[in-house]
């Protein structure tokens, strides 16, 4: 778990979700939906968007900037994209989904970067989902 978690940097976000495909493993969503999946944003990147960037304080007190996720409201409708590689169990009331991680990132970024508007939330007012689909900030 150390090998994975200190590759995360602040502007290498995803960088344990990236060793976590490397390495192989599993994504394990206890009842949430995709909108919940935090490496469909790494495969957001993988799929040659840039991440957004915001400024926040750090534990010395020095701003830096970090990179966030877009918008994940859309997230669900890569359920078809997933759905022959998903085992689901269901665990009294709760559904538990699990895809093999490097396969999962591999379907979720093909489809993003060839239909980008599938992680549009539809909302008229969301410039994140725009910027986005447009391939993120220019940096």
């Amino acid at each position: 778990a150390e090998q994975i978690i200190i590759a995360q940097k602040p502007l290498d976000v995803y960088g344990p979700y990236r060793r976590a495909y490397e390495q192989g493993g599993y994504l394990l969503l206890m009842g949430v939906d995709l909108t919940k999946a935090t490496p469909i944003h790494f495969a957001e990147e993988l799929a040659g968007r840039n991440l957004f960037r915001r400024w926040a304080l750090a534990a010395d007190g020095q701003i830096q900037e970090v990179q966030i996720g877009s918008c994940s409201e859309a997230f669900s409708r890569l359920d078809e994209t997933v759905s022959d590689i998903e085992e689901r169990i269901q665990v009294g009331d709760s559904l538990w989904r699990k895809f093999p991680l490097r396969e999962f990132i591999d379907k979720t970024t093909a489809t993003i970067a060839g239909n980008p508007e599938i992680t549009h939330c539809g909302r008229p007012t969301c410039p994140r989902c725009d910027d986005a689909v447009a391939g993120g900030p220019i940096l």
